[in-house]
């Protein structure tokens, strides 16, 4: 229910809702919403969406219970499950999981329908999405 009242409000500012999670954390609610866009969310976005989702979520009866509302981008660590997660880190060192039991550490050169094309270690390997079981980004602070 939640996810339909903030789908839109994300929808109008051109951000894509990447999750809606409601936690309970000792006598209240937190309410977690995890937006995104191509390029990064700023924080300027965040404080509007916030004040927007924060009205809404007021007028619904659902929260009978003090909440508190997160709004915030994915994680660095957050794994990469879409296409488009893909595409917003070309370019990006990324560790793969594929459904064979191996991992691959590659860098992410170009997005397919279908498949990733990575570079692991000066060559340029063709993984099609459907044999990933996880792929997460990898911190790197001097490239």
């Amino acid at each position: 229910m939640l996810e339909s009242l903030v789908r839109p409000i994300a929808s109008a500012h051109n951000l894509d809702l990447e999750e809606v999670e409601i936690r309970k954390t000792g006598n209240r609610q937190v309410v977690r919403v995890i937006l995104d866009k191509l390029g990064g969310i700023s924080l300027d976005e965040v404080a509007a969406i916030t004040k927007l989702v924060s009205d809404k979520l007021d007028e619904i009866v659902d929260i009978t219970s003090p909440f508190t509302l997160e709004v915030s981008s994915p994680g660095v660590d957050r794994p990469l499950t879409q296409l488009r997660h893909w595409q917003r880190n070309l370019n990006r060192l990324v560790k793969v999981e594929r459904s064979d039991g191996k991992s691959v550490l590659g860098r992410i050169v170009k997005v397919m329908d279908s498949q990733v094309l990575l570079d692991v270690k000066g060559k340029q390997i063709e993984l099609p999405l459907n044999q990933v079981v996880r792929a997460v980004i990898q911190v790197e602070f001097n490239r």
